[in-house]
């Protein structure tokens, strides 16, 4: 079985990490054999540590956030999105598929940030080339410290010397990939409050694509049709914000099928299961099977064909810890299955994945369920995240959503300055994401700075555009 979010005797606030190495071939995203041209899908599955639990629902709410982008930005706080009616209703986006190095990277800067107390998406210092190995789980570098992944041995905050920091983009290539944008919050343990300070991010500005001043990156970021693949990184320490997400996205194949799937919250009796279906065409059953037992899955967003969400609302009958497998037939009879093999595991405490069995098949129900859409919940006012910095994106045109100031790698233009929250505890803040243009970086881009309710977007630098930075309330 493998662990994540487990705690290092060396870092006991250190979530999302363990030990266990993983087997080479246990993959969470899409990988593609050249040998023989035939395509390898390993979905769901863990490569080591990657992804937690948390870093999954951020995955999974992406998705349904891009399967119905109008259903999701109503269930904001009004007056909030002034820019809604870019999406319209009945659109979808195509899904997110995971990818294993943006989420390295992605889990390294959250941890780095909260080691160097620093809110940004540039890192705060010279990084050592080597930073992927050192940061391996039983490497000497496997908490992000300062001293081991500094080449400088110190770091310092949102510094105006391009050489006292690692460029983003510089960093995210370090880990073995290429990004177009990200996202950054702070402040929040929870990872759908999280996702929401970033969707919900205050803006009056009701033009299409990212803003000039990034107020809205973090939202295009992740509604962005040109971003094909994602990874999640969190981290959590004692001290300043407490508690640091980073989303990358990048470009990459996207699997048919279902592509992401979680339960919500984390332990309990009474449960949500999502997950994220693509494919041309409804699946003809869909169920999720708990132990042995299937509960029938609804269509929550989308059209049911493409992408669409599915959604079971469980009781279960103790919070004893079960297994459980996302089981769908697709239009032409064939099982379709998440993950690709073992099981997700709910109430077993650090134990997230068993990588030897499968709950017992089950035959208690008919799996084949309408596709009546459920009504949106709204989450309340209060339910907004803490902090997020701008996205750092490198779409087409659009700005990403970060709650640190916006980072884009634009055609020409470096993003603009990040400004770092006034107070570090774990308040609302966020920095706009980071993006980078279709075909082109930016020299260097801070991302902005936002304070709680209202989210910074990503940082995203459009086609030709450099995102702008916001600073924090």
């Amino acid at each position: 079985m493998k662990r994540c979010c487990a705690l290092l005797a060396s870092a006991l606030w250190a979530a999302c990490a363990d030990n266990d190495p993983a087997p080479p071939d246990e993959l969470y995203d899409l990988e593609v054999s050249t040998a023989g041209g035939s395509a390898v899908t390993a979905l769901g599955e863990p490569n080591g540590t990657f992804p937690c639990w948390k870093e999954r629902v951020i995955h999974v709410w992406s998705n349904r956030a891009r399967s119905a982008p109008h259903d999701e930005l109503l269930t904001c706080p009004p007056g909030r999105v002034a820019e809604i009616e870019c999406w319209p209703d009945g659109t979808a986006v195509p899904p997110l598929a995971w990818s294993y190095n943006l989420s390295r990277s992605a889990r390294f800067h959250s941890a780095h940030l909260l080691q160097a107390e620093c809110f940004q998406h540039d890192s705060p210092c010279p990084l050592f080339g080597d930073i992927s190995s050192r940061f391996d789980p039983g490497t000497e570098c496997p908490t992000a410290e300062i001293p081991c992944s500094c080449s400088t041995g110190a770091a310092s905050c949102n510094s105006p010397d391009a050489a006292a920091n690692t460029y983003w983009a510089t960093r995210v290539g370090y880990f073995g990939t290429s990004p177009r944008a990200e996202n950054i919050a702070g402040g929040n343990s929870d990872p759908i409050a999280s996702f929401r300070q970033w969707i919900c991010e205050d803006t009056a500005n009701s033009a299409c694509g990212y803003h000039g001043n990034g107020d809205n990156g973090h939202r295009v970021s992740i509604l962005n049709s040109a971003f094909e693949r994602l990874g999640v990184g969190y981290y959590t320490l004692p001290k300043f914000y407490r508690h640091i997400w980073t989303q990358d996205f990048g470009d990459g194949t996207v699997p048919t099928g279902i592509v992401s799937g979680v339960h919500y919250p984390q332990t309990g009796v009474d449960l949500e299961f999502r997950a994220n279906w693509n494919f041309a065409t409804a699946p003809q059953t869909k169920q999720v099977n708990i132990e042995g037992t299937c509960y029938p899955m609804t269509l929550e967003r989308g059209e049911s064909a493409n992408n669409a969400t599915y959604l079971a609302t469980v009781s279960l009958p103790s919070a004893s810890c079960s297994r459980y497998v996302f089981h769908f037939i697709d239009s032409s009879g064939a099982d379709v299955f998440y993950p690709s093999s073992g099981s997700l595991m709910v109430n077993c405490g650090a134990t997230e994945y068993d990588s030897t069995s499968r709950p017992p098949d089950c035959t208690n129900v008919d799996a084949g369920q309408n596709d009546a859409a459920l009504p949106d919940t709204a989450l309340p006012d209060a339910a907004q995240p803490d902090t997020t910095l701008p996205d750092t994106a490198l779409p087409d045109a659009a700005q990403p959503d970060t709650t640190l100031p916006d980072t884009a790698l634009p055609d020409a233009a470096p993003p603009q300055d990040a400004a770092r929250p006034d107070a570090a505890p774990p308040q609302d803040a966020a920095r706009p994401d980071t993006a980078l243009p279709d075909a082109a970086r930016p020299d260097a881009a801070q991302p902005d700075t936002a304070l709680p309710d209202t989210a910074q977007p990503d940082t995203a630098l459009p086609d030709t555009a450099q995102p702008d930075t916001a600073l924090p309330d």
